[in-house]
């Protein structure tokens, strides 16, 4: 099953020059046990794919949680644009509170000793599975070709996201993922945050990337090896990349354009690997990334 839906993905790493990109911004209504609400999202898609599988990715979060507004979402279409290229939609998720959303931000729980991560993961983790129903029932993607994705405390969103394992979830990428900065190298709760990521660890049952940067500071090689270790010891599912310095920061890797020809290769390697898929596709060992500035 899982090698079929893989081959699926890399059949549509061929995209014809002539095809049209499009994107929408789309309101998506969730509704969950505790209630119902609306996020804003932007679908990223081109004309000639037929039920591709779907990236759905979410952005990070500031240190502060007064400026989670000033978060603007709608920039990570640079890095979905760079996803179509492999073939994949592309749903762009802004969470509750953030950016232009008008519901309450709720991803905070507890003081900076005690933060509750598993609550935290609870409330941003309902708002990407929400929006990956939406898309499975409304959208023209595959409902069984989902991959999780998200930079910094997107990424722990995302791979907290599959575990339990989720309807129509294949495979997640986190991106200096983590939670818990504080500034100036403080990490909330650090044993909490290991915790979480082992209970999620336990129930997972999708294979999981995880790239980092040496010269990451708000999550620095050895936070990023512990937070990794928490998930897989049982998992066993994930696989992590410490890549070499990148420019001043390695927590932009994701977030520059100078980071593409980086990252990108990595997660064609990572989708194209013997665990999922047959690698013989030619399509797949041609460079396409971006080479032009993003707007």
């Amino acid at each position: 099953m899982r090698r079929l839906f893989f081959l699926g993905l890399l059949l549509f790493f061929s995209i014809d020059s002539l095809s049209e990109k499009i994107e929408k911004p789309i309101k998506i209504p969730v509704k969950n046990p505790k209630g119902a609400y609306t996020l804003n999202a932007w679908f990223l898609t081109d004309t000639q794919f037929v039920n591709p599988p779907l990236i759905v990715l979410t952005h990070g979060a500031p240190p502060d949680p007064s400026v989670v507004s000033k978060v603007d979402a709608h920039e990570m279409t640079a890095q979905g644009q760079e996803f179509l290229k492999l073939g994949l939609a592309t749903l762009i998720v802004e969470r509750r509170g953030f950016g232009h959303s008008k519901e309450k931000y709720t991803e905070v729980v507890g003081g900076c000793e005690d933060r509750d991560y598993v609550a935290s993961a609870a409330a941003s983790t309902a708002d990407i599975l929400g929006a990956s129903a939406y898309a499975r029932d409304h959208l023209n993607v595959d409902p069984n070709g989902i991959v999780l994705a998200g930079e910094s405390a997107g990424g722990f969103v995302a791979i907290m996201a599959t575990g339990p394992m989720q309807k129509g979830v294949r495979a997640a990428l986190s991106f200096s993922g983590g939670r818990g900065f504080h500034g100036d190298h403080v990490i909330c709760n650090r044993e909490g945050l290991f915790r979480a990521y082992a209970l999620a660890g336990s129930t997972s049952q999708v294979p999981s990337f995880w790239i980092y940067s040496r010269n990451d500071s708000v999550f620095p090689p050895d936070l990023a090896q512990k937070m990794f270790d928490s998930f897989n010891s049982i998992n066993k599912k994930g696989t992590f990349v410490m890549l070499p310095p990148f420019e001043d920061e390695g927590h932009s890797l994701f977030g520059s354009p100078s980071g593409v020809p980086i990252w990108l290769p990595q997660v064609r390697g990572f989708l194209k690997s013997s665990s999922f898929a047959p690698s013989a596709i030619p399509n797949l060992d041609k460079p396409q990334y971006t080479k032009q500035k993003w707007p």
